[in-house]
């Protein structure tokens, strides 16, 4: 090693098992949505990589979560896109995920 601290690829995030497994199903849903089969192979690469991460974080059994930290943006995509009228009436999500995920609600000012 050359004395260059090693860059942290993982963020860790207060996460109860109900709000791991709703954020599953959250990621999920806009995976699907978001990245359909049949789009270009890098549209295919993200959704499988939001699909290994809702599988990962549906076990998730409390405490603190740890995700990648290139994924974060879209994670927070997907629970803005289904705190919006966007997501499906079937999907609707609790606010506090927004608090896991450290969202900030845009000011409509």
């Amino acid at each position: 090693m050359n004395g260059t601290p090693v860059k942290t690829r993982l963020v860790s995030l207060q996460c109860e098992p109900s709000q791991a497994s709703e954020l599953a199903q959250v990621i999920r849903s806009y995976a699907l949505a978001a990245y359909p089969p049949g789009g270009s192979e890098c549209a295919q690469v993200a959704r499988e990589a939001l699909l290994d991460a809702a599988s990962q974080i549906a076990g998730h059994q409390g405490g603190l979560l740890q995700v990648r930290k290139r994924l974060l943006p879209q994670l927070r995509a997907a629970v803005r896109w289904c705190l919006t009228q966007d997501a499906p009436a079937e999907l609707r999500c609790s606010p506090e995920l927004a608090t896991v995920l450290q969202i900030q609600s845009k000011s409509t000012d």
